[in-house]
């Protein structure tokens, strides 16, 4: 492992439940950059850019919270396929 690998800032799935991720995402929207962010969050699907990734998995996550779970088959299916792509890209 390299020392750039070594000491770099470790890469994470943008979770919105989690506070600490929320905390992250609007650090970085308050300052228009990801530098202050201990974290690096991983660009999932066909997103243009990691704000709007996680714009969009902010407002699914009130949206949940709001009127509950959104049962959408499609969407369940296409997580399922940038997961299972994402970690199958890691491996090889």
């Amino acid at each position: 492992m390299s020392k750039v690998e070594q000491y770099s800032r470790p890469w994470v799935t943008f979770n919105p439940s989690d506070k600490k991720h929320r905390e992250i995402f609007h650090t970085a929207l308050k300052y228009n950059t990801w530098g202050k962010s201990p974290v690096r969050f991983w660009l999932e699907g066909e997103t243009s850019s990691l704000m709007d990734q996680c714009t969009q998995k902010m407002a699914r996550y009130y949206m949940e919270q709001e009127f509950g779970k959104i049962k959408d088959k499609l969407i369940a299916d296409e997580i399922n396929a940038i997961n299972q792509y994402r970690f199958t890209a890691a491996v090889v």
